[in-house]
């Protein structure tokens, strides 16, 4: 037995060699995190200017001459039979011709000079905050319907909300309905229509202090957030400069300090026979590792740990089966929760989550060859009413039936009461013309067959539009064509009952 002593080095004394690599690592991720705290400060920041400019402009505005306006605007939207929001006009429950039909109620205002000259007012403090403003505007609530109704806004004609647009009210606003004096503290929204903004809104009073409607400003965060990223992926350079520069010394370390050792116990692992695996349960018996620290301890660990590991293969061979089984469980509930009860064919949950797919795939690839059709039950309503929800049901089931056989090679989704969808890709996209008529050709033929009875019968509209990368953004950009066209169809069907 050798007496000669070797010296000792511990795997915490080598480590200390690797600490600048991780200290330079851990200040890049700091400075990172305190980078989007600076973000987070500067949304606050833009809130309080949002804030501060509805504040000022409530309090400079002339309250009569918004009065005024506000009431000639209030009598049209009394007396209108119809009230759409803007969020009904995103959601297709509304027409572009009926909302411009609506707001070409309140054009005569836009030509009066106190409305130009409230305009004019709104558009100079704009101009004096240009840094910040996005745009002014005035509006006043309509607490019944949750509504709030604009009167005066300061961006171009293009742009500017007209006179009588209506904006739901978010729940998040909905305290300004127990308490009008709070207005609209400043918050973040994202909308197709008006981009990413910081909203605020300050009540305007009248000579008796009571609130006739609130001033609001917003900004628009794009430009911010851009020169924040901007800054972010400047640093994110540096970190990855930095990082290369540390992983190089750190690797050259690792090799002559950590490697060598380690490779003699990697060696031993990757001789286990994956084919054979009880053949080789002690591999690890013969492996001597003599670097006299940690790794030494290690090579012993594993020797132990080798004759540990036969025993729990056959355990973790059942659990795998268990593991198995409830996967098939989960898959078959993922299923149901994306299948329609009544029809079977995919609900409103897959629709979302294959449009979100879908837009995703159009933001990183742009060329996409899709096309959405929708169907539309005729009737529902009054067969509802006259044979009974039954009957209903009957007729949702045979349009569902009938759509599948049409698009047998697309999924068909159920997104409404009487709605369906169906995104065209592959041989149906390629057929689309064809199988819209196909569907008419069926519609027509179901109604003149006598063996079927009167009340089973269906009739049905249906609109076909393609993706154009030329206009179309995103999904809802050719659904909402798609649906218009449902819409044309639906109305010359029943100008032909």
């Amino acid at each position: 037995m050798s007496n000669k002593k070797h010296f000792r080095m511990s795997i915490r004394t080598k480590g200390i060699l690797m600490i600048f690599a991780f200290a330079l690592v851990i200040i890049m991720t700091s400075m990172t995190y305190f980078s989007l705290v600076t973000s987070n400060n500067n949304t606050e920041q833009y809130k309080t200017i949002a804030n501060n400019l509805a504040a000022t402009t409530a309090s400079v505005v002339d309250p009569t001459e918004f009065n005024t306006l506000k009431e000639e605007v209030d009598v049209i939207y009394q007396a209108s039979p119809s009230k759409p929001t803007s969020e009904d006009l995103d959601e297709g429950r509304v027409s572009e011709e009926n909302m411009e039909a609506y707001i070409s109620q309140y054009e005569a205002i836009q030509s009066e000079p106190v409305f130009l000259k409230v305009r004019d007012f709104l558009r100079k403090i704009e101009s004096a905050n240009n840094v910040y403003a996005d745009c002014l505007y005035l509006i006043y609530l309509d607490k019944p319907n949750q509504h709030f109704i604009y009167v005066v806004d300061s961006a171009p004609e293009d742009d500017a909300c007209p006179p009588g647009w209506i904006d739901p009210l978010y729940d998040f606003n909905s305290k300004v309905l127990d308490d009008p004096t709070i207005g609209f503290p400043a918050y973040i929204t994202k909308t197709p229509q008006y981009g990413w903004l910081v909203t605020s809104g300050s009540p305007v009073y009248d000579s008796s202090n009571k609130v006739i409607g609130y001033a609001c400003c917003d900004i628009s965060m794009d430009l911010v957030r851009k020169t924040q990223a901007d800054s972010i992926m400047t640093l994110f350079m540096y970190l990855m400069i930095s990082l290369v520069i540390v992983s190089t010394v750190g690797a050259i370390t690792i090799h002559f300090v950590f490697m060598r050792p380690v490779q003699n116990i990697a060696k031993v692992a990757n001789s286990y026979d994956p084919n054979n695996i009880d053949a080789t349960h002690e591999v690890f018996k013969d492996l001597a590792v003599k670097t006299n620290d940690e790794l030494t301890d290690l090579a012993e660990s594993l020797k132990k740990i080798e004759s540990d590991v036969k025993h729990h293969i056959e355990e973790i061979t059942i659990k795998n089966k268990e593991l198995a089984v409830s996967q098939n469980k989960t898959k078959r509930m993922k299923e149901l929760a994306n299948s329609d009860g009544l029809t079977g064919v995919r609900n409103k949950v897959a629709w979302n989550s294959d449009v979100a797919r879908q837009n995703k795939h159009i933001k990183q690839h742009k060329d996409s060859d899709f096309a959405i059709v929708m169907v539309d039950l005729n009737y529902l309503k009054e067969t509802n009413d006259k044979y009974g929800h039954d009957t209903g049901d009957i007729c949702l089931k045979r349009l569902a039936k009938l759509i599948c056989n049409v698009y047998a090679h697309s999924p068909v989704y159920r997104i409404g009461g009487d709605e369906f969808a169906v995104i065209l890709k592959g041989e149906d996209y390629a057929d689309r013309v064809h199988l819209e008529d196909s569907f008419k050709t069926k519609i027509a033929a179901n109604l003149a067959d006598k063996t079927i009875i009167e009340k089973h019968k269906i009739s049905a509209a249906i609109g076909t539009a393609s993706y154009d990368k030329e206009k179309d953004r995103r999904v809802e950009d050719v659904f909402k064509r798609a649906d218009k066209l449902m819409y044309a169809c639906k109305k010359e069907m029943k100008s032909r009952k």
